[in-house]
């Protein structure tokens, strides 16, 4: 009964650890995407400047604006997949519990 109640209690913390690594990760992941949209933002000013100066096409000033975007968007969900890790670290750890019964 013993062996059985600390095997339990290891895989509780394994799981909370784990858990736990999980949302650090997304949070590394979420400061990638910031510094992208960053470096996003600043190329498309770039591109833009040049467009309107005659030095850059449509198709160029375009592709930096859709860069751009889909880099907004990238942060967007990686924030929002934090926040399901995060839920699920609090459930892991009994913080959250299911009360859609």
């Amino acid at each position: 009964m013993q062996i059985s109640e600390s095997l339990m209690d290891d895989d509780i913390r394994l799981q909370v650890s784990h858990a736990y690594l999980n949302w650090l990760s997304s949070q590394k992941k979420i400061d990638v995407h910031v510094k992208a949209v960053e470096q996003a933002t600043e190329n498309y000013r770039i591109v833009k400047n040049k467009f309107n100066n005659s030095l850059a096409t449509t198709t160029d000033l375009l592709d930096a604006n859709l860069a751009q975007l889909q880099e907004k968007m990238s942060l967007a969900f990686a924030k929002a997949d934090a926040i399901a890790v995060y839920n699920k670290l609090l459930q892991t750890a009994g913080l959250l519990t299911d009360n859609r019964k």
